[in-house]
């Protein structure tokens, strides 16, 4: 996990495992993707016009992802293991 935006859900630095076998999604859930080249972890909602990116963390804001939007979008994967490391 590359930052704090899912804390409560994925802890920063948590290791992740990605299942990529299905290329179609249809259900919101826990994705890694790339967005114009960077790479994110959020909760995705697929709305009929739109793709809602949702933070875990309070302090971030929701946002779109739009037809019209110029961006790339990869989804990766979606989420479906997280494992907390410790550092020693």
């Amino acid at each position: 996990m590359p930052d704090d935006t899912m804390t409560g859900e994925i802890e920063c630095r948590s290791t992740i495992i990605i299942d990529n076998k299905n290329q179609k999604y249809l259900e919101d859930g826990v994705f890694a993707f790339y967005i114009d080249g960077i790479f994110m972890v959020k909760r995705l909602q697929f709305l009929p016009d739109a793709i809602l990116v949702i933070p875990n963390n309070k302090h971030y804001q929701n946002w779109k992802i739009e037809p019209l939007d110029k961006c790339e979008l990869v989804i990766i994967g979606r989420v479906v293991i997280s494992l907390s490391e410790r550092a020693h």
